[in-house]
């Protein structure tokens, strides 16, 4: 019972597919071609109906904890043809794909001493984390800290470097006939303009695999730099493995969004290949997130191996992304997963510029202070870096023109709208993180964000994102709110210099 719950497990799953007529998949085809989805994309290669379900549903609110069924509905307000017949990207949806599948519980002493001296004795823990990112890891350190757990650095790939693509070869890393030119230029035709943050992330985990299998505890959780596990993350894991992991799993990523597979107990999905896209895009479009992941490390070496060989097939760049590459193999691997949508689960993403995306644009490897000082809406903040990320590494993002894109900005107001639709995502460092979740969900037209909700740790903010039409501005200390871009638009908020040198001086208030 240190490692699984002694359930034998559901076995071996074989990928699954929403099988319609063509006359159907025809339908949808004509309906979606060429308006999200690729022009030059034949009809035959993908399931155009499921297709259109995944990007206005899930794909709209990666940031959101929405149910699948939540999300068909959404997909199909937006658009999104829905035939007769009805698909279940999870199986089981009711036991594990729900909120409350993820709520806090209330542990006595003796279950949290019992889960800490399980964990002590059973779990590695190992940030990844870049060299030009340190200050991420200072604040990882911390968090991890804050609950008793003692975690590892494990130096990050940055492929932009001179020696970086022979070194990880050398180390084992990518093997030794992988052609970074070929993969370029593959991913281009398939509209990928960069692909170096995808090598270097995919080589950063297996380094982290690698690390937890020298080590020698039987389990391993690897993090990214950019999660705040939740308080109770501890006695969490202790009851998953011990009450819910069958004994046949592998992996479990601790959060996977656009989850597709089977629920097998309240917190769990048994991962499954989705056969609705080709192989040739490595079944992608669902199970996103590798930011905490469990490992059982008596089975990593073998895992590993087979993972590298799906990961570094230049002929099929989208399998770069190592969680679109693992649930591809779903039906060789037992890959479990906890569904995103469980609230607050075992983490929560930190909303901070990727690294993996920063790296395949081929940016600029650091944050020169002289660019941040440059702009007028950042001096006198005390931050520091291209995106001004403060000491503690939240990127503000005020210094970037192109995030300056909502309007109506007010401190110290609540927006009350009245909309019924409105949802909250923790962990938000700064008002401009609001404004762009709120110009990703269609529902939002207003938004607020609360400096400090009490969440606790280095990133207490939260953001409240509401539909509907303001109708009330009450005043409330602490809180900065907006309107959507549109909304603002429509709101007759001005877009000129005098409104953009406004909404400045309410950031510099306010943080």
């Amino acid at each position: 019972r240190r490692v699984c719950s002694g359930d034998v497990g559901p076995g071996q799953q074989a990928a699954r597919r929403w099988d319609l007529p063509p006359l159907t998949n025809s339908f949808c085809y004509k309906n979606l071609h060429g308006s999200f989805m690729g022009k030059d994309m034949p009809q035959g290669e993908r399931n155009w109906c499921w297709a259109g379900i995944k990007r206005l549903g899930c794909h709209a609110r990666l940031g959101f904890r929405y149910s699948w069924q939540e999300l068909n509905t959404m997909a199909v307000q937006a658009g999104a043809p829905l035939p007769p017949g009805t698909f279940y990207p999870m199986l089981n949806a009711q036991v594990c794909d729900t909120r409350d599948a993820g709520a806090s519980k209330a542990w006595t002493a003796a279950e949290l001493a019992i889960a800490e001296e399980w964990f002590e004795k059973n779990v590695n823990v190992y940030v990844l984390n870049l060299p030009m990112n340190k200050e991420r890891w200072v604040f990882m350190d911390a968090r991890l800290k804050e609950l008793h757990i003692r975690a590892v650095r494990v130096e990050g790939v940055d492929m932009r470097m001179p020696a970086a693509l022979r070194e990880a070869k050398r180390e084992g890393l990518i093997p030794a006939d992988f052609n970074l030119s070929r993969a370029k230029a593959d991913a281009w035709k398939v509209g990928l303009s960069g692909i170096l943050g995808r090598v270097g992330c995919a080589s950063a985990h297996f380094r982290g695999q690698r690390r937890a299998v020298q080590d020698k505890k039987p389990l391993a959780v690897i993090f990214e730099d950019d999660v705040w596990p939740e308080k109770d993350f501890v006695p969490r894991l202790w009851q998953l493995v011990e009450n819910e992991l069958p004994c046949d799993w592998e992996v479990v990523s601790l959060s996977s969004k656009c989850p597709f597979g089977m629920c097998v107990s309240p917190q769990l999905s048994r991962v499954q290949p989705d056969a609705n896209e080709p192989e040739s895009s490595c079944h992608g479009g669902v199970n996103y997130g590798f930011q905490g992941v469990l490992y059982r490390t008596a089975k990593l070496d073998a895992l590993q191996r087979e993972w590298q060989r799906v990961v570094f097939d230049e002929g099929r760049p989208q399998c770069l992304d190592v969680d679109v590459a693992l649930a591809s193999i779903s039906d060789r691997v037992a890959y479990y997963a906890v569904p995103f949508v469980q609230s607050p689960g075992f983490l929560s993403e930190i909303h901070m510029q990727s690294s993996r995306e920063t790296v395949d644009s081929d940016g600029s490897a650091g944050f020169p202070a002289a660019a941040c000082a440059a702009h007028g809406g950042c001096q006198g903040l005390g931050l520091i870096g291209d995106c001004c990320p403060t000491a503690a590494g939240v990127q503000l993002g005020c210094c970037s023109a192109e995030r300056a894109a909502c309007g109506g900005i007010e401190s110290g107001v609540d927006f009350v709208v009245d909309g019924a639709w409105s949802t909250t995502v923790n962990n938000i460092a700064g008002p401009d993180r609001c404004c762009e979740l709120c110009q990703k969900e269609p529902q939002c037209s207003a938004w607020t964000w609360v400096k400090d909700s009490g969440l606790g740790g280095l990133f207490p903010g939260q953001c409240w994102l509401k539909g509907g039409r303001v109708v009330r501005r009450p005043r409330k200390d602490g809180v900065v709110s907006g309107l959507a871009r549109s909304a603002a638009d429509e709101a007759g908020a001005g877009a000129g210099a005098d409104s953009a040198k406004d909404e400045k001086a309410v950031l510099r208030e306010v943080l």
